[in-house]
């Protein structure tokens, strides 16, 4: 039972599934998925930040909270996409092998509680004046084609508006 006069956010409970890869995510290897984009051109923290913050599907702007026995998500009031984005460079020589390493390293990293789980490195310094954007997810927000779904959400189609 609320307040008179609060409204609160809508909480969706945490599907069975989902709660069980939770509870699994536990020693030195976290529950994610990733993928490694490499760009053309290099793009900085900032500038990953501007492609992505109208592109983020709601999914992306939830954030786990207790709910009686169980969890529950809900819409991250404080939501800033410029909390998920950092920046990175690659260690010389800066070929795909330093890449993967990098994005290896990333992908390990525990994600932070208390927002939605996910994160994206723009990674700088690569050969051949590239860029590369690392992007990790728990797997509790997308897996299979909804990982692909989200990839293309975030960094694919018509650019965004100047």
């Amino acid at each position: 039972m609320g307040r008179p006069g609060v409204r609160r956010a809508r909480a969706d409970r945490l599907r069975a599934d989902d709660a069980v890869q939770l509870a699994f995510d536990v020693g030195p290897l976290p529950f994610h998925i990733g993928a490694v984009l490499v760009l053309d051109r290099e793009l900085d923290a900032a500038g990953l930040a501007a492609v992505l913050r109208d592109r983020v599907p709601p999914g992306l702007r939830r954030r786990l909270v207790r709910a009686g026995a169980g969890r529950a998500w809900r819409p991250d009031a404080a939501f800033d996409v410029a909390r998920h984005v950092t920046e990175r460079a690659c260690p010389a020589p800066g070929d795909d092998r330093a890449l993967l390493r990098v994005a290896a390293d990333v992908h390990a990293q525990p994600l932070p509680g208390g927002r939605p789980p996910w994160r994206a490195v723009a990674v700088t310094g690569l050969t051949g004046g590239r860029g590369a954007v690392v992007l990790v997810l728990h797997h509790v927000v997308a897996d299979g084609l909804g990982g692909l779904a989200t990839l293309a959400a975030l960094l694919d189609g018509d650019p965004p508006a100047a």
